[in-house]
């Protein structure tokens, strides 16, 4: 079947013509996926993306409009666009910037679940990224040993610190925190 054929078939709205259109661009949909990138987006909505653009793109398609490629392409392009001013949204910039708990986690290894942890847990969801944005190294390496991830001796032998170095990061960790939450 030529391209033709699968794009009035698929206007038509014949799913099996619309994949075998969308296969034959795949190439040029990979291509423009790598271009863009938005969280939480993977293959599958990609996909689904640019399964809808060209059954749209197939049932406006006429030849004055040029190649159905350079159509298609335009219009994928297009959505894309869209979905990336979608997601860069103002009101939407918090989510963008968020950090998971659970990422953190792995980052961190495991994390102690001693009550104390709790409300810094709480918070690291709330303010994480700010957080965590303005700490030195050395300030990190302090905040995993209150998390308890961390063994102080370990860390001043392999940083070759001396007792007081880790113990002002970890205050200035404290007073970072207690500034954030106050």
């Amino acid at each position: 079947m030529n391209e033709k054929d699968l794009i009035k078939k698929a206007a038509k709205k014949d799913g099996t013509a619309l994949k075998k259109l969308v296969e034959l661009y795949n190439p040029m949909i990979s291509g423009l996926r790598k271009t863009y990138y938005l969280r939480d987006f993977d293959s599958n909505d990609w996909n689904q993306e640019a399964l809808i653009v060209c059954y749209e793109a197939a049932r406006e398609y006429t030849s004055d409009k040029g190649k159905f490629s350079v159509y298609f392409r335009s219009r994928l392009k297009n959505r894309m666009m869209t979905l990336v001013r979608f997601y860069m949204a103002e009101r939407r910039k918090g989510y963008m910037q968020s950090v998971s708990l659970e990422w953190l986690q792995e980052m961190c290894s495991e994390l102690v679940q001693k009550e104390e942890h709790i409300i810094i847990q709480s918070s690291i969801n709330e303010f994480g990224h700010e957080f965590f944005e303005n700490l030195s190294e050395l300030e990190l390496l302090a905040f995993l040993s209150i998390m308890g991830l961390a063994d102080d001796r370990e860390i001043i032998e392999e940083w070759q610190l001396d007792d007081k170095q880790l113990g002002r990061a970890k205050s200035r960790i404290r007073n970072k925190f207690n500034n954030l939450l106050f």
